[in-house]
């Protein structure tokens, strides 16, 4: 998106962050959140939904794995 020159907004970084978090991307999300605070985009209620849902998540399947194996 940025090769194209179009700045990402806060819905752009709010969907991939909600993505992240259903896969259980955390390292990805916080990198994505860095990325987006240095473009002075702040982030806003949604942005921390989707971090508590991607810790949640990889909290969930790290559980699973121990359980499993």
């Amino acid at each position: 998106m940025k090769e194209l020159g179009l700045k990402p907004d806060i819905l752009t970084y709010n969907s991939a962050l909600e993505l992240f978090g259903k896969l259980g991307m955390e390292d990805e999300a916080w990198a994505l959140v860095d990325d987006m605070k240095a473009l002075g985009i702040v982030p806003d209620i949604e942005t921390y939904k989707f971090l508590l849902q991607v810790r949640t998540i990889r909290a969930f399947l790290e559980a699973l794995l121990k359980f499993c194996f």
